[in-house]
């Protein structure tokens, strides 16, 4: 956790794991090496990352993570999650030569936590409708680009 508390948790990567649909679960990570940023209390913290977990590898070395890549972005204070000021994401989108979506190979060790994320419905109805549902992950990739999620912060971490 942020505030240093250690609990377990299960990490989840597969379309049906007790559901009969789809379930990938989001983390925080961070990057090994990577310039840490200045926080709130003056002190440097590691930069966190966001992204679902699609696929998990187990190694006699290091058990791994692929991860599809988010970014927050700045969200609608209007919105009671915006309001709370949890992050809003929404998927990274690489350079076109780098295929369609951005992808890292995360060591579970940098791993700091699972988020529950929450699809953004108040984006969904205006570019949708209101009788809009999320993108399903058989949608096309234009489709499950244009989603936008919030962590839904349920459980105070801190």
């Amino acid at each position: 956790m942020d505030c240093g508390t250690r609990m377990l948790q299960t990490l989840r990567s597969s379309v049906n794991y007790r559901i009969r649909g789809a379930w990938f679960d989001c983390v925080v990570y961070t990057v090994k090496g990577e310039i840490p940023v200045m926080g709130e209390t003056g002190t440097p913290t590691a930069r966190l990352h966001y992204g679902e977990v699609r696929a998990l590898l187990r190694y006699r070395e290091a058990d791994l993570a692929v991860v599809c890549n988010m970014v927050p972005v700045e969200a609608n204070e209007a919105c009671p999650l915006g309001e709370r000021q949890c992050t809003r994401l929404k998927w990274a989108v690489p350079a076109p030569e780098d295929g369609d979506w951005s992808i890292s190979v995360v060591p579970i060790s940098r791993v700091r936590r699972l988020i529950h994320v929450a699809p953004d419905f108040g984006e969904l109805s205006v570019r949708k409708g209101v009788k809009a549902l999320p993108a399903r992950y058989t949608a096309s990739v234009e489709e499950s680009r244009a989603m936008h999620y919030h962590e839904n912060a349920f459980f105070p971490w801190d």
